[in-house]
């Protein structure tokens, strides 16, 4: 899952959450380790609610998840993909927490749920999970 995705399902009251909860109820869900990074930065960007927030994702939503760590194989398809990147794709510049994210995917072979499809469509080998517009 992304890290949108699920900034959007945690949050009781987000306006997107009714379009994702279906999607992931009864399931496991699976999270890179740069997800929670990107929580973290936006946690500590907020300095007036740190503690509040820091204390409801680090005790209600964290231990729900898979978290997904790096190894040798993770690096390595981050390094492919980062270099397909520049290589055949010169104008984009896909972000590093949107690489890592995709690897872990493809390395575990897990289709992905992000509501930003366009940072993901263009890389090979990972499954988008479709969503339907209303």
């Amino acid at each position: 899952m992304d890290t949108d995705v699920l900034n959007y399902i945690a949050r009781k009251n987000h306006q997107l959450a009714p379009k994702f909860r279906p999607l992931v109820h009864n399931k496991i869900l699976a999270i890179s380790f740069i997800t929670i990074a990107e929580i973290h930065f936006g946690i500590y960007k907020k300095v007036e609610t740190l503690a509040k927030w820091h204390n409801f994702w680090v005790r209600n939503v964290f231990p729900n998840l898979v978290i997904l760590y790096p190894d040798f194989q993770t690096c390595d398809i981050f390094g492919k993909l980062r270099a397909q990147d520049k290589q055949y794709l010169p104008h984009r510049n896909t972000s590093f927490p949107d690489l890592w994210i995709a690897a872990c995917a493809i390395q575990f072979d897990l289709p992905l749920l992000t509501n930003n499809q366009k940072h993901f469509q263009h890389i090979t080998n990972l499954k988008l999970i479709q969503i339907d517009e209303p």
